[in-house]
């Protein structure tokens, strides 16, 4: 599910920055905004949010919140900026990427919620989860690995 669009980015960003991020030709008044390359960034940035959400609420969620699509829009900006690096330590990208993780991380542990019908959050339990390997002969003899190459292989070259 995609949490924010293109217009979303439009409303947040000047319509040059756009182009300056996503123009790699005419990256100026003079070029346009390649909506391409930010819709591939849009769907990494929600890809992000989904691994946040997964755990606590069933995806996809019913609706999208304005944190959320907040959190999307932030994710995507600092995205676009980090192709032509200008989303460094330091910068207002930087920052605004930072607290965008920080609420993804307080939604993930339930401590900020969405604000969503109770319906849509997940069944969070723990639940044990076990594993018996059984098997006969292994499938790797000293002889199987000889026939691969010799001595790297086998148990026998490494003494």
């Amino acid at each position: 599910m995609l949490y924010c669009t293109i217009d979303d980015l439009r409303t947040a960003q000047p319509e040059i920055r756009l182009i300056e991020m996503t123009d790699d030709t005419h990256p100026n008044e003079m070029g346009s905004f390649g909506t391409a390359i930010a819709q591939e960034m849009i769907v990494l940035s929600c890809g992000v949010i989904d691994g946040f959400l997964e755990g606590r609420y069933s995806l996809p969620i019913p609706v999208v919140p304005v944190i959320v699509r907040k959190i999307a829009v932030d994710l995507t900006l600092h995205a676009l900026y980090e192709r032509i690096d200008a989303a460094g330590d330091g910068t207002p990208m930087a920052t605004r990427r930072k607290a965008a993780m920080d609420m993804l991380k307080l939604i993930s542990k339930g401590e900020l919620s969405l604000g969503l019908p109770k319906e849509a959050a997940a069944e969070v339990q723990s639940m044990t989860v076990g594993m018996t390997v059984s098997g006969g002969a292994p499938e790797f003899t000293d002889r199987s690995m000889d026939s691969l190459g010799g001595s790297i292989f086998s148990s026998r070259g490494l003494q």
